[in-house]
This record gives C-alpha cells, sequence and structure tokens, in this order.
C-alpha cells in the first residue's frame, strides 16, 4: 500500500525514494561505534518496525508504545516505525505512570531493559532492543517469557509496508512529562526555524586510546574520508543556502532527538548523531570527518 499522508509517511516516502543510497543517519557511539545508514536501508528498518507493530500489537491510532530507549539510532527507528503505523510514542518515567491515574497504559514497550522498564507489566508487547551496531539478536541476560527480541524478530518482517490505520491530525503523537505533540504538531516541528550554534567543545580529556578504537561500521556503498580536526572549534560546513544540510546533532533527551531529526530530514538533510558522552575532542573530529553543520 501506499505511505500514510502524515510527516513520518511523507518522511519514509523520502527515505526510499530518489538518492535513497545515500548517507541518512550516522551515528558515533561512545565505544567506538560508526554506523551509517542510506536512506533505504533507514527506511526499510522503519518499515519493518511498522508492520511489526501493527501485526504483532495491532498498532494504530490509540495505541500507546512505550519508548524506553536512550538518544540512539535505534531510538530513531522505533520512534519512526510507531508514527508511520499512527501510533502514539510515549516518553515518560515509571513515577508518572503510578501516580497519573490518566496515564494510559501501554500497549507497547520498546526497552533496551527488559525487567526494568515503565509499564512492562501492563503492556501486551514487550519489546527488548539489543544497542550494539551490529547486534541481530538480544545479546543481553535471557529474556522473560513475554518479551521479545526485537532485532532478531524485526527481521522476520517485509521491507514492503502493510496496511496502516492513518491517524488523525489530533491524535497524540508524542507524551512525555512535559509536553504533548499531536500528528498535526509535527508538521511544526518540520519547518521550525532552527538555530545554529556550535556544539559545546567543553574541556574533556580524551580517554587513551580512544581514537584507535573509532571503528567503522558502515552500512551504505559510501566510504568517508577521515579529516584530521585542526581547529578547536567546531566551524559550519559552507554549504549554498538552498541545500539540504548534513547535521551533527548532540540531543540532551530522546524528545530533542526526535524533533531535531524530523526537522532535518523534512528538509532533505541528513543526521549525524553522536551519543550522550562522547568526549569533546572525538566530536570536533566527527564534525570535521564528517563536514557537517552543528545543530542545537
Amino acid at each position: 500500500m501506499s505511505h500514510p499522508d502524515t510527516l513520518p509517511g511523507q518522511l519514509l516516502t523520502a527515505l526510499l525514494g530518489p538518492g535513497a543510497t545515500g548517507p541518512r543517519l550516522t551515528w558515533y557511539g561512545v565505544h567506538g561505534e560508526r554506523t551509517e545508514l542510506s536512506g533505504r536501508v533507514l527506511g526499510n528498518w522503519v518499515t519493518k518496525a511498522a508492520n511489526l507493530l501493527v501485526e504483532e500489537a495491532d498498532a494504530g491510532p490509540g495505541t500507546v508504545v512505550v519508548l524506553d530507549l536512550p538518544v540512539h539510532w535505534r531510538t530513531l527507528v522505533w520512534a519512526l516505525g510507531s508514527w508511520v503505523a499512527g501510533a502514539q510514542v510515549t516518553l515518560t518515567s515509571e513515577d508518572l505512570l503510578e501516580e497519573d491515574e490518566d496515564a494510559d497504559a501501554p500497549d507497547v514497550v520498546v526497552t533496551s531493559r527488559p525487567g526494568e522498564s515503565p509499564g512492562e507489566d501492563d503492556a501486551e508487547l514487550v519489546l527488548a532492543v539489543a544497542l550494539p551496531a551490529l547486534a541481530m539478536r538480544w545479546d543481553g541476560d535471557p529474556l522473560g517469557a513475554n518479551v521479545v527480541d526485537a532485532a532478531a524478530e524485526l527481521m522476520t518482517f517485509g521491507d514492503q509496508l502493510g496496511y496502516v490505520s492513518e491517524p488523525e491530525s489530533t491524535d497524540l503523537a508524542l507524551v512525555t512529562e512535559n509536553l504533548e505533540v499531536t500528528y498535526g504538531d509535527l508538521a511544526g516541528w518540520a519547518t521550525g526555524a532552527a538555530e545554529e550554534d556550535d556544539i559545546d567543545a567543553d574541556d574533556v580529556d580524551l580517554e587513551p586510546g580512544y581514537e584507535d578504537e573509532l571503528d567503522t561500521v558502515d552500512d551504505s556503498d559510501d566510504d568517508t574520508a577521515a579529516v584530521a580536526a585542526e581547529d578547536d572549534d567546531i566551524e559550519a560546513y559552507e554549504r549554498p543556502s538552498a541545500a539540504p544540510v548534513r547535521a551533527l546533532l548532540a540531543p540532551d533527551d530522546v524528545a530533542d532527538l526526535l524533533e531535531q531529526a524530523v526537522r532535518t530530514w523534512h528538509g532533505g538533510g541528513s543526521v549525524v548523531l553522536v551519543e550522550p558522552g562522547l568526549p569533546a575532542d572525538v566530536r570536533r573530529r566527527v564534525a570535521a570527518d564528517e563536514r557537517v553543520e552543528a545543530r542545537p
């Protein structure tokens, strides 16, 4: 079927359309990981996630998906997959779920810490997400009987989007402790003016041997040339104003990550995401290597 006529559906169409072989998401982790996803690979992951949620949890408008994941590239996959399916993504704490009597009980919990995740006991479906770059199955402690290995299960679903129920513009897309965003509001995210600031380059000592551990995991056909960072400050890579940007994102939380990524992708750009805690010196080198514009 065609993709839903929502902003997430339009983003999925763009990821799989012209230019799909180019990089759209690059991840740098604190343990030396580098993962690069082309538009097609990212779009396929999102499609598989949406299909899984619909087939296994009958996800659609009104379905509550608790996203208990850190700032990470896999978090973007599950958020976009939930939105393509028309579901509500909830970023919340266990205290809020317990204290707010009006809070919707989760239908699905997507978590990197099964057994500790808020709302897990009440959810119909619990998905355990392994975070390492090449993980194709859960790599932690044995999973409970009611917990599904998200990575292994995801690979069994198709790359073509199946049936999804399209949400109304007033349906909730994202709920946090301080924020409610409807599907209509997502368009405001995408078109909002982005302030361009340099990444905070605090004086952080580089860990011994860290740069030797910064190996490459590349899921696209393109190679990225290494460029030495010679300046102390990150400088914006100059591009024509009309050209899509390659934006370096260093968000403090998942809500910020989602907004910044949606804005960048809506403009046809590419996201370079760095994990919180990546040393400042390494972030400077990433910015030079990837030739990116720093985003707030």
